[in-house]
């Protein structure tokens, strides 16, 4: 499984430190939270790319307990020990469900509003490589594996949104994407009953002489072989060369190893998994929106040179 995301971490956090009472090193809460949260050593190795080399879950793990303790629900009596509050029982005993930063940001925020926030930013010890790493690195790498995060928490959450959604609005979302990637100015859904196996259809020009045929399925099983090659017998009933086939789980090895061959002929057939759909909804606009921009600005060394 993946790394869960970062608001799955603060109630653990919290109640991992609960349940200990005493003192929590650093290491400990990671092998903790860890195995409460089921992640396993594989995926505990993860790593944020780029030329510097971030542990995921350790990062997440350390950002949930400096969330926390800004907002006063942990404490840490000595360098490297953490502590569980009595604010912090007390949210435990209060709240139920996911915690969430936003609702720790305003709890610290009334804290330092108090004038009660004696708290900063939880120091590292001097084996936390990662802290001194982060201090060295290029901004712009910062930037750009924060994009790079936040975009992976985007596609996980679109990809829920996709699979509860209802088979009908499946396929229109389908035709929706590839009309804004380009593939035509309309897109027009497959007949509901008697479709062939067609789930909707691209004119790729305005006369609607080129079309691009679609199929959806919206499972949660990997899609096996013999759904291409159904999905390419259809095409041959309506005489098309070029077909998607989506899914918003994934293709077996088999079933891809079918489109290939079917390629290799006369007619082109492209698998798109969920995974890829996310990434194409947010490229391309759909289900998205923009809830923030920043502009990072350059110097113009062409308005300094000498004229």
């Amino acid at each position: 499984m993946a790394i869960p995301k970062q608001d799955d971490f603060y109630r653990f956090v919290l109640q991992i430190a609960s349940d200990n009472g005493e003192q929590l090193s650093r290491q400990e809460l990671f092998t903790e939270t860890a195995r409460v949260m089921a992640v396993s050593h594989e995926d505990r190795q993860e790593a944020y790319g780029g030329e510097w080399r971030v542990n995921k879950f350790e990062h997440r793990v350390d950002s949930a307990a400096r969330t926390l303790r800004s907002a006063g629900l942990l404490d840490m009596p000595h360098r490297g020990q953490f502590q569980i509050t009595q604010d912090g029982r007390n949210y435990l005993q209060d709240h139920v469900g996911c915690i969430r930063r936003r609702q720790l940001t305003e709890l610290a925020n009334r804290l330092r509003s108090q004038g009660d926030d004696d708290s900063s930013p939880v120091e590292p010890q001097k084996e936390d490589v990662r802290e001194e790493i982060l201090d060295e690195v290029d901004p712009q790498d910062l930037i750009r594996e924060g994009y790079r995060q936040l975009s992976d928490e985007l596609a996980e959450e679109l990809l829920t949104s996709v699979r509860d959604m209802t088979p009908s609005r499946f396929e229109d979302l389908v035709a929706d994407l590839l009309v804004k990637m380009g593939y035509g100015q309309q897109g027009e859904r497959g007949p509901r009953s008697r479709d062939g196996g067609i789930d909707g259809v691209i004119n790729q020009d305005a006369l609607g002489l080129e079309k691009v045929y679609l199929q959806a399925k919206q499972w949660a099983n990997p899609v096996p072989s013999p759904e291409i090659t159904k999905f390419s017998g259809s095409l041959d009933q309506f005489g098309a060369t070029k077909g998607v086939f989506i899914t918003s789980s994934t293709f077996s090895r088999d079933a891809r190893e079918a489109a290939n061959n079917i390629s290799r002929g006369n007619k082109f057939i492209r698998l798109i998994d969920g995974s890829e759909l996310a990434r194409l909804m947010i490229a391309h606009g759909v289900g998205v929106i923009t809830e923030f921009t920043y502009e990072v600005k350059g110097l113009d060394e062409n308005y300094f040179a000498d004229i």
